[in-house]
């Protein structure tokens, strides 16, 4: 019964995953959703920078970490660091870890570039 707990967990932290993943990347698209988009930047922010430095790895992403937990749980075992490269071995996209997570890494400061433009837009009086 603990594996069939742990496979619905399992799913359902992916599903979490690609929520946050495209919500980060396209939840700037639409504006009543740029509250909510910065508030994901900047938990993913916390995440990469704040929790980073007291487990001492930046880019550090609490979603990976409980997510590889369950699929160690589940006998899963040489995950990679980031779960953006998990994907992209699994769509058999091979891809080094420290190019996968510069190229995150570029991205997400695009993306975080792009939240201080809501933030700023937001401001400006109105015309």
């Amino acid at each position: 019964m603990k594996q069939v707990w742990l496979n619905v967990v399992n799913w359902l932290m992916h599903g979490l995953h690609l929520a946050v993943l495209g919500w980060n990347l396209f939840g700037w698209l639409y504006r009543p959703w740029w509250p909510w988009h910065r508030l994901c930047v900047a938990l993913t922010l916390a995440s990469w920078i704040i929790l980073g430095l007291i487990v001492g790895r930046l880019g550090y992403c609490v979603l990976t970490d409980w997510h590889w937990r369950i699929r160690a749980a589940l006998g899963a075992r040489d995950l990679p660091n980031t779960y953006i490269a998990f994907l992209l071995h699994r769509a058999g996209i091979p891809a080094r870890s420290s190019v996968v997570s510069r190229v995150t890494g570029v991205v997400f400061v695009v993306i975080c570039a792009v939240a201080a433009v809501e933030w700023w837009v937001e401001r400006l009086p109105p015309t």
